[in-house]
């Protein structure tokens, strides 16, 4: 994984620990074309990077400060960059309480996906912040001896002398793909959380962590607005957000599905006038061809370069892969893009952007809980809807009591700013499905290349979430912003679970759908019967759904028992026999919860010996089930679930 990677020891000189630096540091050479270099060394603090050639760290001094920024800042030149940070880290140093109230307001302001170091030659204190998602992951360990800062999990692991497992996190992980808050699977090492700026007195020895800023997403300043002025509002806010991050010296490829937020990408980029190819991924089995479909009528309305690549089986040199980049916080279901990835490097090298719609699909829909009246139900809701593991799995896995995760899931609801039930998940959502999960598995392309999502433009963000929740229902408020950046694509169906959907922009339909719903919520509050003629009658009109029965491959069960039972630190983490009762009953088992269980096991295997049994399984494929979908059969992708 490139990036930046510290390590400042209070008391110690850094030539004491150099060998494990340095075998730390050869941990995060997992591509031939990585190299790290040494970009600011002190007697007891080392500061150094992990790179490829299309990576961008830069690093410059002033005042008696070294500065390095890792990433990109969009809506600024390379001058305002320097001088502005510069100035924000000199007034945290200087004054924590006033600096981190410029930081907040300047954050808020930034658009980019970036963190920043900065050390003061003369106080001996530095600082690290990052932008308002996180879009860099960076991780943290601090302990009485020193401080680890690494965006690569695999070279603070390394720089850990005894490294303990969380089970808590390893729970919320097995069900949930994420951990709550800043946890990772290590205890005492942490992700940074979105606009956090750490400060270490190496002096004092005291770090000092502050997260100077939080959205409010119960805000709603947009809702005297009608959908149509949303709409037209937010499309300058996108073109803008798209213009800042095509970097001109690189290729622009955008990954093009079938549905709507990468083609809204593709409509402001070819609006913007900029030069892109679209590619678009076909599964060895042909399930994603309506995707294929929708893509290339797409390409051929916008007039843009189009490639379809054809992928071939996923391998479990694939997961391997992934395993050793992102060190298991990454569930190993996601690895078909690794080919996609493989092929734009052949062709393009890697100084390339690598575009998505990540979030789109998340801040541009409904996703609020309905008939929510206490907490429990917003519990029971997070528990029923998001899980892939059930939390008696889990906590049986774990060894983690139910009423403990129970209580820190309750913990982080409450936590949060917002005071209504439904807002309180539609920020869960945000920070923990989008920053915590998608974030991290969007960093996987960054081993490879510069990414960019303007989704997560911190402008276009903050006035999307300010619109009412209504506006979003059924896609109201997306289809007349696609309509007003490029009336064609509003007229295309998007692909949905192997289906195309129409999508119109129609007052009266939209207007129906919102109150069926309400009227749904509603007679919960009836007697069962009505309750039971209402649901048969929606059942009877409603689209057919895609359903799937798995057959989970035998390579798969048979690395995962060899895992437990030759590697001694998954028995001092996990209960085997809990690991063995859901290898016995497979059949009612989600693809997904296998996944996340597997990616646990093979991460703590990692993590502690280096090596995986995946390893023995080199061209097997340990990612394909059987799905079977309506009205025909196609053989899927594990990885695609």
């Amino acid at each position: 994984m490139p990036g930046l990677n510290f390590i400042c020891k209070y008391n110690t000189d850094i030539e004491s620990i150099r060998d494990s630096y340095d075998a730390a540091l050869k941990a995060t050479l997992l591509e031939d074309n990585y190299t790290v270099n040494t970009l600011f060394e002190e007697n007891n603090f080392l500061l150094g990077s992990t790179v490829h050639p299309g990576y961008s760290i830069q690093t410059f001094e002033r005042d008696s400060m070294f500065f390095c920024l890792e990433g990109a800042i969009y809506n600024l030149d390379d001058s305002q960059t320097k001088d502005q940070i510069t100035s924000l880290s000199k007034a945290i140093l200087k004054n924590l309480e006033d600096g981190k109230k410029k930081l907040a307001e300047w954050l808020c302001q930034t658009d980019g996906d970036f963190v920043v170091f900065a050390y003061n030659k003369k106080s001996d204190r530095f600082v690290v912040f990052n932008d308002v998602f996180s879009r860099l992951p960076i991780y943290l360990y601090a302990n009485k001896s020193g401080v680890v800062l690494s965006r690569n999990y695999n070279f603070i692991s390394g720089m850990i002398d005894n490294k303990e497992f969380d089970p808590m996190s390893i729970a919320q992980f097995m069900m949930l793909r994420f951990s709550l808050g800043d946890r990772t699977h290590l205890k005492n090492v942490f992700r940074l959380k979105p606009a956090e700026a750490v400060v270490v007195d190496a002096k004092t020895q005291i770090v000092d962590r502050h997260v100077v800023h939080v959205f409010n997403v119960e805000e709603k300043t947009h809702a005297h607005r009608s959908v149509k002025e949303n709409a037209e509002a937010m499309v300058p806010l996108f073109l803008e957000a798209c213009k800042g991050r095509v970097r001109h010296d690189q290729k622009t490829i955008l990954s093009l599905s079938g549905g709507l937020d990468s083609r809204a990408v593709a409509a402001a980029l070819k609006r913007n006038g900029d030069d892109f190819t679209a590619m678009t991924t076909l599964d060895v089995n042909g399930v994603a061809s309506v995707d294929v479909q929708m893509a290339e009528k797409v390409s051929a309305a916008l007039k843009i370069d189009w490639r379809l690549l054809k992928l071939k089986p996923i391998r479990s040199r694939d997961m391997l892969r992934i395993l050793r980049l992102k060190a298991g916080l990454v569930y190993l279901g996601k690895v078909h893009s690794n080919q996609l990835y493989d092929k734009i490097i052949e062709e393009y090298g890697s100084n390339v952007t690598f575009w998505g719609g990540l979030a789109g699909d998340r801040i541009l829909h409904d996703i609020r809980p309905r008939g929510l009246q206490t907490m429990e139900d917003l519990v029971r809701y997070a528990l029923g809807a998001d899980v892939t593991v059930p939390i008696e799995t889990a906590s049986k896995i774990t060894g983690v009591l139910k009423e403990d995760i129970i209580a820190e899931l309750r913990k982080e609801f409450e936590s949060y700013p917002e005071k209504d039930l439904a807002q309180k998940y539609v920020h869960f959502h945000i920070y923990g499905q989008v920053i915590k999960w998608l974030v991290e598995s969007y960093d996987r392309p960054s081993c490879y290349f510069n990414t960019a999502t303007p989704f997560l433009s911190p402008e276009f963000f903050s006035y999307v979430m300010a619109c009412p929740d209504r506006q979003k229902d059924d896609l109201w408020l997306y289809t007349n912003f696609l309509y007003a950046l490029n009336p064609e694509m509003s007229k295309l169906p998007r692909a949905r679970n192997c289906f195309l959907e129409p999508i119109v922009i129609d007052h009266l339909r939209h207007s129906m759908g919102h109150l069926m719903r309400n009227l749904e919520v509603r007679l919960r509050r009836f007697p069962n019967p009505a309750r039971f003629i209402y649901k048969k009658l929606k059942k009877a009109v409603a689209k057919p759904e895609l359903t799937k029965k798995y057959q989970h491959p035998p390579q798969l069960i048979e690395c995962m028992r060899a895992q437990i039972e030759s590697c001694p630190h998954i028995a001092e983490v996990l209960d085997i026999d809990g690991l063995k009762e859901v290898l016995g009953n497979l059949d009612v088992q989600k693809p997904e919860g296998v996944a996340n269980i597997f990616t646990l096991t093979s991460m703590i295997e990692y993590l502690s010996t280096g090596k995986s049994s995946i390893e023995k399984y080199h061209e097997a494929d340990l990612g394909s089930f059987n799905p079977e979908i309506y009205k025909g059969k196609l053989r899927g992708n594990f990885s695609d679930s």
